[in-house]
């Protein structure tokens, strides 16, 4: 039996920010992209684009009580995900593309993806070919490597805007596809 969540009274959400299932490794916060019929697109901490397959969706919450904050709008630069209308076609976007299968725990594997199928999905971690079940990849998403240099600068950022409790999203997220 397929069980999944009913994404439709979530559309008011997009661009609010959630919080995906209760608590660990899968449980992440961040900005609500996009809800699709099979999985959902958040953008979490440090910018990282996820795609919850929606069979593993335990919860999504919403803080009702979140402050109204005025945003003046500053000239960003607007930044792309791959994006499909179904899980499987986001997976096919990202062949050949080094991706984190799952959020932590034991079955979480960071590797290239090198192929997807019906039923399961070929990862490349080091010298291992990964074989996963599709039904067991909770979520994805594409790894963005960052210099020394990036990093550092990325944790001043981080400190500046946790003191200053300034909203870590981007409102400049689009998604595109590779056709």
């Amino acid at each position: 039996m397929n069980v999944q969540m009913n994404f439709s009274q979530l559309e008011s959400y997009i661009g609010k920010n959630v919080r995906i299932n209760r608590g660990g490794p899968e449980s992440q916060e961040g900005k609500l992209l996009e809800l699709k019929e099979d999985f959902l697109t958040l953008l979490g901490q440090k910018n990282t684009v996820i795609f919850y397959q929606g069979t593993h969706i335990k919860s999504v919450t919403i803080n009702t009580k979140e402050e109204v904050e005025v945003i003046v709008p500053i000239e960003e630069p607007v930044f792309e995900f791959v994006s499909g209308e179904s899980f499987s076609e986001v997976l096919d976007e990202l062949v050949f593309s080094t991706v984190q299968i799952n959020r932590g725990g034991p079955e979480k594997v960071e590797g290239v993806l090198l192929e997807v199928n019906d039923d399961h999905i070929i990862v490349g971690k080091e010298a291992e070919l990964v074989h996963i079940a599709l039904f067991h990849v909770k979520s994805v998403s594409k790894v963005v490597k960052m210099t020394e240099q990036e990093e550092s600068s990325n944790n001043q950022e981080d400190n500046a805007k946790e003191n200053r409790r300034e909203n870590l999203f981007s409102n400049y997220w689009q998604p595109v596809s590779k056709k």
